[in-house]
């Protein structure tokens, strides 16, 4: 559902009146309809739609609301086949998981990991475009090698962020009301920029309130943009205030602090100071990449690349993870005090700035409780969005045409009772109750643990972002009691936008500083 302040995007295209718009849409909608492409080269496999009575324009147009019950009336209904799902940009071909051997060994050179994202929505019109291979190879290649030396620093900045970021009660014992995701977005920005953009601007206001803003105002241009039809988003994307002020605040990120930040680095190398010493953080790490493997390297490729990381893949999932997870745990207060327990005990004598990797990683009840929680709410109800660069065989003689967009049904399988035991009861330490092994952990990607991705494709970034989700959620459950201002039994409903799932940020927590703790 759209908020009111995206309906009134929606509503101020223009001055002209909202008729005039309308009538212009269906107009297009006729003419595209008539002349509709993706019916040529069609796999011959079921399609969900949501009325068989409706034409496929309008079934397009709802599966931006009903995506979540297509996905999963589909996997019920062609649990070891494949299934066509409708929706504006392209048709998704929904692949059943004994195809996952086909696909996680497969060269990325024979597939498009770009066009079905996000970016497809905003490419062209935003200046958005991101090389992802450099990103991703930067993350796994330069940054996950990385994480041992760079954690100290992590934890020393996060320690910071809750000291900045955390409301506190005038009050000893007092609790103070909190949105959880505004803050834990905060805090989250907070702690990887001294990572991810290095020492100098990690504490820069400017760059934290608008990092931290950034992937909201993504999601927010692409909830109403996903409202229109790939041919119209051009055009409505230049008039809609949405778009205008993601466009100007991309430019301000690029123009005023990531290019002058990249060119004052490159200088400061060539000067031949011996003084000089390269940082040691993210945004290095990506400029060095793009040069040694002679790459683009123009400074602002860079910067846009930095921000699909930054923004997107570190801030915004991240914090969504943490927020669901604190909104399943309000619920559920009896897993808190063996969680606690177990962060005591792993802590020993050193303060939480002081705390290991190794410290993090023995964590295994908070490890299989965020394992579950985005088993349950995962950040898509698909994933291994792909589209295919040539025509691929499977083992089983099926062939998928060049240009086939493809995915698996990752939110449906972690709920099938064939795959995971009484699949839709959260069951806190399911993940822990076994013997310790890399299988069971939240990184693991396996048939149980698809939202990552699959096999080498799988996101590089997760190791970070598992560290990162840990040692924030760990803190809040060891320090803080927290609870709804009116006592309810169930979480709060999760907000849709086609398969992309989000917690609601208009939820408020109160929070209270536990004592004698320590």
């Amino acid at each position: 559902m759209l908020s009111k302040e995206q309906l009134e995007d929606l509503l101020a295209v223009t001055d002209c009146p909202v008729l005039f718009w309308l009538l212009v849409g269906v107009i297009f909608l006729f003419l595209h309809w008539n002349f509709w492409p993706s019916s040529r080269n069609r796999l011959e496999i079921p399609v969900i739609r949501s009325s068989n009575y409706l034409p496929d324009v309008i079934n397009r147009v709802l599966y931006l609301f009903r995506a979540p019950y297509l996905i999963h009336y589909g996997y019920r209904k062609n649990k070891n086949s494949a299934f066509r799902l409708l929706r504006w940009g392209g048709d998704l071909i929904v692949l059943p998981l004994k195809y996952v051997d086909d696909f996680k060994n497969l060269p990325a050179d024979m597939l498009d990991a770009r066009s079905p994202s996000f970016e497809k929505i905003l490419t062209s019109y935003m200046v958005f475009m991101t090389n992802h291979v450099v990103a991703a190879e930067t993350v796994k290649k330069r940054l996950n090698p990385a994480l041992g030396r760079l954690f100290p620093r992590f934890m020393d900045e996060l320690d910071y962020a809750f000291q900045v970021e955390f409301p506190s009660s005038d009050e000893i014992g007092g609790w103070v009301r909190v949105k959880p995701m505004d803050v834990i977005t905060r805090i989250v920005t907070r702690a990887t920029s001294r990572v991810m953009i290095g020492d100098d601007t990690c504490r820069n206001e400017i760059w934290i309130d608008t990092a931290s803003s950034y992937a909201q105002n993504v999601i927010k241009a692409v909830k109403v943009l996903s409202l229109f039809p790939e041919f119209l988003r051009p055009l409505v994307a230049n008039i809609l205030p949405c778009t205008r002020r993601l466009r100007n605040q991309l430019a301000f990120i690029r123009d005023t602090l990531l290019v002058p930040m990249i060119h004052e680095r490159r200088a400061d190398e060539r000067s031949g100071d011996p003084q000089y010493a390269r940082p040691d953080d993210f945004l290095q790490y990506l400029m060095d990449f793009a040069e040694d493997y002679e790459l683009n390297t123009d400074a602002a490729r860079t910067a846009h690349d930095f921000m699909a990381i930054v923004g997107m893949a570190t801030v915004w999932t991240t914090s969504s993870a943490i927020t669901q997870a604190l909104l399943d745990l309000v619920v559920l207060p009896e897993f808190l005090p063996p969680m606690r327990w177990e962060i005591r005990a792993s802590l020993g004598r050193n303060s939480w700035k002081d705390i290991t990797e190794g410290t993090i990683v023995s964590q295994r009840r908070l490890d299989s409780f965020l394992k579950e929680s985005i088993r349950l709410s995962p950040p898509m109800e698909l994933t291994f969005h792909r589209i295919l660069k040539e025509p691929i065989v499977l083992y089983d003689g099926v062939v998928l045409p060049k240009g086939t967009r493809i995915c698996f049904p990752s939110g449906p399988i972690s709920r099938d009772p064939g795959v995971i035991t009484h699949p839709d009861s959260f069951n806190c330490f399911r993940w822990c109750f076994t013997t310790p092994s890399p299988w069971n952990s939240l990184v693991n990607v396996n048939p149980t643990n698809l939202h990552f991705g699959i096999g080498q494709h799988a996101c590089p970034g997760r190791y970070f972002a598992a560290y990162v989700m840990k040692a924030i959620l760990g803190r809040i459950i060891y320090e803080y009691d927290f609870r709804y201002e009116v006592h309810r039994e169930d979480r709060p409903d999760n907000v849709y936008m086609g398969e992309a799932i989000f917690p609601d940020a208009n939820v408020t927590l109160l929070f209270r500083k536990r004592l004698g703790i320590y």
